[in-house]
Protein backbone atom coordinates (compact mmCIF):
# COMPACT_ATOMS: atom_id res chain seq x y z
CA UNK A 1 0.00 0.00 0.00
CA UNK A 2 1.50 3.62 -1.12
CA UNK A 3 1.54 5.81 2.08
CA UNK A 4 1.96 9.39 1.33
CA UNK A 5 3.58 11.94 3.27
CA UNK A 6 2.28 15.41 3.04
CA UNK A 7 4.66 17.99 4.57
CA UNK A 8 2.08 20.75 4.27
CA UNK A 9 3.23 23.95 6.28
CA UNK A 10 3.71 26.28 8.29
CA UNK A 11 6.00 29.00 7.17
CA UNK A 12 8.90 29.61 9.18
CA UNK A 13 9.33 26.44 11.45
CA UNK A 14 12.15 24.89 10.07
CA UNK A 15 10.96 23.98 6.30
CA UNK A 16 13.72 24.84 4.45
CA UNK A 17 15.96 23.23 6.98
CA UNK A 18 13.60 19.89 6.72
CA UNK A 19 13.95 19.77 2.98
CA UNK A 20 17.54 20.80 2.81
CA UNK A 21 18.50 17.72 4.55
CA UNK A 22 15.98 15.42 3.04
CA UNK A 23 17.70 16.45 -0.45
CA UNK A 24 21.26 16.25 1.15
CA UNK A 25 20.26 12.56 1.56
CA UNK A 26 18.39 11.97 -1.80
CA UNK A 27 20.98 9.49 -3.39
CA UNK A 28 20.52 7.23 -0.37
CA UNK A 29 16.77 7.84 0.68
CA UNK A 30 16.26 6.89 -3.27
CA UNK A 31 15.78 3.57 -3.18
CA UNK A 32 13.36 3.59 -0.19
CA UNK A 33 11.21 7.06 -0.76
CA UNK A 34 9.86 9.04 -3.35
CA UNK A 35 10.97 12.49 -2.97
CA UNK A 36 9.47 15.95 -4.20
CA UNK A 37 9.98 19.36 -2.68
CA UNK A 38 10.65 22.58 -4.67
CA UNK A 39 10.81 22.20 -8.71
CA UNK A 40 10.10 18.72 -8.60
CA UNK A 41 6.48 19.75 -7.49
CA UNK A 42 6.30 21.44 -10.93
CA UNK A 43 3.98 24.21 -10.96
CA UNK A 44 2.01 22.67 -8.00
CA UNK A 45 4.24 24.60 -5.81
CA UNK A 46 2.91 27.67 -6.51
CA UNK A 47 -0.29 26.89 -6.46
CA UNK A 48 -1.07 26.86 -2.79
CA UNK A 49 0.85 30.41 -2.69
CA UNK A 50 -1.38 31.86 -5.20
CA UNK A 51 -4.76 30.63 -3.58
CA UNK A 52 -3.55 32.08 0.08
CA UNK A 53 -3.30 35.65 -1.55
CA UNK A 54 -6.49 34.87 -3.73
CA UNK A 55 -8.89 32.81 -1.48
CA UNK A 56 -11.32 32.40 -4.66
CA UNK A 57 -12.98 28.72 -5.84
CA UNK A 58 -11.11 29.91 -8.94
CA UNK A 59 -7.56 29.76 -7.64
CA UNK A 60 -8.28 26.47 -5.97
CA UNK A 61 -9.38 25.16 -8.56
CA UNK A 62 -5.96 25.66 -10.57
CA UNK A 63 -4.74 24.13 -7.33
CA UNK A 64 -6.48 20.79 -8.23
CA UNK A 65 -5.98 20.91 -11.86
CA UNK A 66 -2.19 21.50 -11.32
CA UNK A 67 -2.15 18.30 -8.45
CA UNK A 68 -3.95 16.61 -10.63
CA UNK A 69 -1.20 16.76 -13.53
CA UNK A 70 1.22 16.60 -11.24
CA UNK A 71 0.03 13.35 -9.28
CA UNK A 72 -0.43 11.69 -12.88
CA UNK A 73 3.01 11.91 -14.02
CA UNK A 74 4.22 10.67 -10.23
CA UNK A 75 5.18 6.58 -10.03
CA UNK A 76 4.14 4.17 -7.82
CA UNK A 77 6.20 3.91 -4.59
CA UNK A 78 5.62 2.36 -1.09
CA UNK A 79 6.76 5.49 0.71
CA UNK A 80 6.10 9.14 -0.85
CA UNK A 81 6.71 12.45 0.76
CA UNK A 82 5.35 16.17 -0.71
CA UNK A 83 6.98 18.81 1.00
CA UNK A 84 5.74 22.18 0.48
CA UNK A 85 5.22 25.25 3.51
CA UNK A 86 2.73 26.85 0.71
CA UNK A 87 0.42 24.28 0.76
CA UNK A 88 -1.13 25.66 3.66
CA UNK A 89 -1.27 29.56 1.59
CA UNK A 90 0.12 32.18 2.02
CA UNK A 91 2.32 33.58 4.70
CA UNK A 92 0.77 34.86 7.43
CA UNK A 93 0.73 38.64 7.17
CA UNK A 94 1.05 38.90 3.74
CA UNK A 95 -1.35 40.90 1.69
CA UNK A 96 -4.26 39.60 -0.50
CA UNK A 97 -4.53 40.87 -3.91
CA UNK A 98 -7.81 42.71 -2.64
CA UNK A 99 -5.65 44.35 0.79
CA UNK A 100 -6.47 42.45 3.66
CA UNK A 101 -4.00 41.08 5.90
CA UNK A 102 -3.37 37.28 6.33
CA UNK A 103 -4.08 37.16 9.64
CA UNK A 104 -4.48 33.17 9.89
CA UNK A 105 -3.96 30.24 7.64
CA UNK A 106 -7.44 28.11 8.54
CA UNK A 107 -9.13 29.70 5.49
CA UNK A 108 -6.54 28.35 3.24
CA UNK A 109 -4.92 25.23 4.58
CA UNK A 110 -8.45 23.49 5.32
CA UNK A 111 -9.38 23.56 1.52
CA UNK A 112 -5.92 22.60 0.66
CA UNK A 113 -5.67 19.70 2.26
CA UNK A 114 -9.12 18.72 1.42
CA UNK A 115 -7.51 19.44 -1.65
CA UNK A 116 -4.48 17.21 -1.59
CA UNK A 117 -6.12 14.46 0.23
CA UNK A 118 -8.45 14.02 -2.39
CA UNK A 119 -6.40 14.13 -5.33
CA UNK A 120 -3.79 11.49 -3.75
CA UNK A 121 -7.37 9.33 -3.38
CA UNK A 122 -7.39 10.23 -6.97
CA UNK A 123 -3.93 8.95 -7.78
CA UNK A 124 -3.53 6.14 -5.90
CA UNK A 125 -7.36 4.81 -4.82
CA UNK A 126 -9.16 5.25 -1.63
CA UNK A 127 -7.37 2.86 0.46
CA UNK A 128 -4.16 5.03 0.12
CA UNK A 129 -2.37 5.60 3.65
CA UNK A 130 -1.75 9.41 3.93
CA UNK A 131 -0.44 11.15 7.03
CA UNK A 132 -0.43 15.06 6.88
CA UNK A 133 2.74 17.24 8.53
CA UNK A 134 2.68 20.57 10.05
CA UNK A 135 5.58 22.11 11.29
CA UNK A 136 5.35 24.69 14.01
CA UNK A 137 6.16 26.61 16.91
CA UNK A 138 4.45 28.40 19.65
CA UNK A 139 2.28 31.66 18.59
CA UNK A 140 5.17 34.42 19.31
CA UNK A 141 8.01 32.69 18.00
CA UNK A 142 5.88 32.27 15.00
CA UNK A 143 4.65 35.89 14.48
CA UNK A 144 7.98 37.52 15.61
CA UNK A 145 9.69 35.23 12.25
CA UNK A 146 6.87 36.43 10.26
CA UNK A 147 7.34 39.98 11.05
CA UNK A 148 11.36 40.05 10.64
CA UNK A 149 10.43 38.29 7.24
CA UNK A 150 8.01 40.88 6.19
CA UNK A 151 10.09 43.23 7.32
CA UNK A 152 13.07 42.41 4.81
CA UNK A 153 10.68 41.68 1.91
CA UNK A 154 7.63 43.86 1.98
CA UNK A 155 7.30 47.41 3.34
CA UNK A 156 6.08 46.10 6.55
CA UNK A 157 5.52 49.23 8.78
CA UNK A 158 3.97 48.02 11.84
CA UNK A 159 6.08 47.31 15.00
CA UNK A 160 5.72 43.92 16.25
CA UNK A 161 2.92 44.73 18.52
CA UNK A 162 0.95 46.18 16.31
CA UNK A 163 1.65 42.81 13.81
CA UNK A 164 0.94 40.66 16.44
CA UNK A 165 -2.36 42.57 17.16
CA UNK A 166 -3.45 42.96 13.46
CA UNK A 167 -3.57 38.83 13.41
CA UNK A 168 -6.11 36.55 14.94
CA UNK A 169 -3.79 33.31 14.69
CA UNK A 170 -3.46 30.78 17.25
CA UNK A 171 -1.67 27.24 16.14
CA UNK A 172 -3.72 25.27 18.57
CA UNK A 173 -6.95 26.57 16.44
CA UNK A 174 -5.45 26.26 12.95
CA UNK A 175 -4.49 22.52 14.20
CA UNK A 176 -7.92 21.73 15.57
CA UNK A 177 -9.65 23.12 12.37
CA UNK A 178 -7.17 20.77 10.24
CA UNK A 179 -7.77 17.64 12.26
CA UNK A 180 -11.64 18.26 11.82
CA UNK A 181 -11.13 19.10 7.82
CA UNK A 182 -9.24 15.56 7.45
CA UNK A 183 -11.43 13.45 9.52
CA UNK A 184 -9.84 9.77 9.76
CA UNK A 185 -6.39 11.29 8.15
CA UNK A 186 -3.56 11.13 10.89
CA UNK A 187 -2.11 14.61 11.51
CA UNK A 188 1.22 14.96 13.01
CA UNK A 189 2.21 17.92 14.51
CA UNK A 190 5.69 18.82 14.30
CA UNK A 191 7.09 21.89 17.35
CA UNK A 192 10.20 22.80 15.66
CA UNK A 193 11.37 23.13 19.63
CA UNK A 194 11.47 19.21 19.98
CA UNK A 195 12.45 18.53 16.31
CA UNK A 196 14.96 21.15 15.56
CA UNK A 197 17.72 19.72 17.91
CA UNK A 198 17.79 16.22 16.91
CA UNK A 199 20.73 14.87 14.82
CA UNK A 200 18.96 14.98 11.75
CA UNK A 201 17.09 18.67 12.58
CA UNK A 202 13.63 19.54 11.47
CA UNK A 203 13.51 16.22 8.83
CA UNK A 204 13.19 14.01 11.81
CA UNK A 205 9.75 14.49 11.73
CA UNK A 206 9.31 12.96 8.34
CA UNK A 207 12.55 10.42 8.78
CA UNK A 208 9.80 9.45 11.96
CA UNK A 209 7.38 8.44 9.55
CA UNK A 210 9.01 6.19 7.01
CA UNK A 211 10.12 2.37 7.22
CA UNK A 212 14.24 2.62 6.50
CA UNK A 213 16.79 0.40 7.26
CA UNK A 214 18.37 1.28 10.71
CA UNK A 215 21.61 1.99 9.49
CA UNK A 216 20.33 4.45 6.90
CA UNK A 217 18.20 6.30 9.66
CA UNK A 218 21.17 6.50 11.70
CA UNK A 219 23.42 8.02 9.44
CA UNK A 220 21.01 10.76 8.47
CA UNK A 221 22.19 13.83 10.00
CA UNK A 222 21.83 17.86 9.52
CA UNK A 223 23.94 20.54 10.58
CA UNK A 224 20.92 23.48 10.35
CA UNK A 225 23.53 26.06 9.06
CA UNK A 226 21.49 29.03 10.29
CA UNK A 227 22.34 31.71 8.58
CA UNK A 228 22.94 35.11 10.97
CA UNK A 229 19.56 35.92 13.06
CA UNK A 230 17.86 39.37 12.59
CA UNK A 231 18.78 41.31 15.41
CA UNK A 232 16.17 43.47 17.37
CA UNK A 233 18.48 46.22 16.13
CA UNK A 234 18.62 45.40 12.59
CA UNK A 235 14.78 44.71 12.56
CA UNK A 236 13.86 48.48 13.89
CA UNK A 237 16.76 49.87 10.73
CA UNK A 238 14.28 47.98 8.54
CA UNK A 239 11.45 49.25 10.27
CA UNK A 240 12.55 52.56 9.67
CA UNK A 241 14.00 52.14 6.04
CA UNK A 242 10.67 51.09 5.17
CA UNK A 243 8.33 53.68 6.79
CA UNK A 244 10.54 56.62 5.55
CA UNK A 245 12.09 55.65 2.20
CA UNK A 246 8.70 56.43 -0.35
CA UNK A 247 10.28 54.90 -3.26
CA UNK A 248 10.11 51.04 -3.55
CA UNK A 249 13.31 50.79 -6.29
CA UNK A 250 15.23 52.85 -4.11
CA UNK A 251 13.85 50.81 -0.47
CA UNK A 252 14.64 47.47 -1.98
CA UNK A 253 18.34 48.72 -2.72
CA UNK A 254 18.65 49.78 0.75
CA UNK A 255 17.82 47.00 2.33
CA UNK A 256 19.85 45.06 0.57
CA UNK A 257 22.79 46.57 0.94
CA UNK A 258 22.10 46.81 4.32
CA UNK A 259 21.25 43.27 4.73
CA UNK A 260 24.34 42.25 3.11
CA UNK A 261 27.14 45.04 4.70
CA UNK A 262 25.25 44.39 7.94
CA UNK A 263 24.84 41.27 9.07
CA UNK A 264 25.43 39.21 5.92
CA UNK A 265 21.77 38.15 5.38
CA UNK A 266 20.63 37.92 1.97
CA UNK A 267 16.91 40.12 1.69
CA UNK A 268 15.56 36.66 0.36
Amino acid sequence: MTHVIVHAGFHKTGTTSLQQCLRAHRKLLKPHVALYFGARLGPVQHRGRHYGYSPTDEMLGKFRRALRRFLRDVPEADQIVLSREAFSGALLGETRVDGSRITCYHPTSVPLARALAGGLRERFGDGVQMTFVYSTRDNDSMIASAHRHLLRLRRMTDDLDAFAASLEFDIASELNALRAALGDVPLVEAPLAQYGPSPAGPATAILDLLTLPDALRAGITWDTHNRPGQSAELSQELLHLNRTVTDDAALAAAKRDLLLDREGIRPD
